[in-house]
């Protein structure tokens, strides 16, 4: 089959590494794959997908997340495959628009419980219902997330379902230490995205209660709370 994800970018994110962890995993099974990236810059995931995978298409739209024009370019390039899988919001809005003049098989990812739209709601929920209600099947990362989907759309029909994010646990029991990160302490590690939902509070607060000379914890990642975290991790500091 000729399989299209569509995304907003390969910036550093959970969506961004899904797909770019799926994509080398289609090909080995012998589907024909391409990956459109509404924000076309270079980044870290960018490169690994190129290099992993030199057979995969990747389209890039330009440097916006949100540009109309993107509905007119999406047309044509859907036309060269069978399954469209979408990833974020704008990627699903506008492949829903645009599947109204290609007609394809197209499928979503919902990888959060929430988002700024479904807190503005209004004429932004009515839109999602209209949105949701195009595509084949939507699939959930997890049982809350489709539950709160549910929720939302309120009774609107949509094909729902859940797939668990998978993880290759022999790529991490393989890998080597690192001697910058080596540390005779337990380590805690979250990768997440700095975000009110991503809720580092709560683990920085209960490593703060066990022995500190025993657990260390390590937050991966970015975002808007980045600078809020850091403030919290200074005044809980003994």
């Amino acid at each position: 089959m000729r399989i299209l994800h569509v995304i907003t970018s390969l910036q550093t994110g959970g969506a961004e590494t899904l797909v770019v962890n799926l994509v080398p995993c289609f090909v080995a099974l012998g589907h024909r794959m391409g990956v459109v990236v509404f924000n076309g810059t270079q980044t870290a995931l960018m490169e690994r997908l190129e290099e992993e995978c030199p057979e995969c298409m990747i389209y890039r739209l330009g440097n916006s997340f949100y540009n109309p024009w993107y509905i007119i370019k999406m047309i044509r390039i859907m036309e060269n495959y069978d399954i469209v899988h979408t990833h974020n919001s704008s990627p699903q809005l506008f492949v829903a628009i645009a599947n109204l003049f290609c007609r394809k098989k197209i499928v979503t990812t919902e990888h959060s419980t929430n988002n700024r739209k479904r807190e503005q709601g209004g004429i932004f929920r009515v839109l999602d219902k209209w949105m949701y209600h195009q595509y084949h099947q939507v699939i959930c990362i997890s049982n809350i997330a489709k539950e709160m989907l549910k929720e939302y759309l309120g009774g609107v029909h949509c094909n729902i379902c859940t797939i668990n994010n998978g993880v290759n646990v022999d790529r991490f029991h393989n890998a080597a230490l690192s001697k910058e990160l080596k540390t005779d302490k337990f380590v805690v590690v979250m990768v997440a995205g700095f975000r009110e939902a991503k809720d580092q509070d709560t683990v920085i607060r209960a490593i703060t209660l066990l022995p500190p000379n025993v657990y260390e914890l390590w937050l991966v990642g970015d975002g808007v709370r980045r600078g809020e975290v850091e403030d919290l991790v200074d005044n809980l500091k003994p």
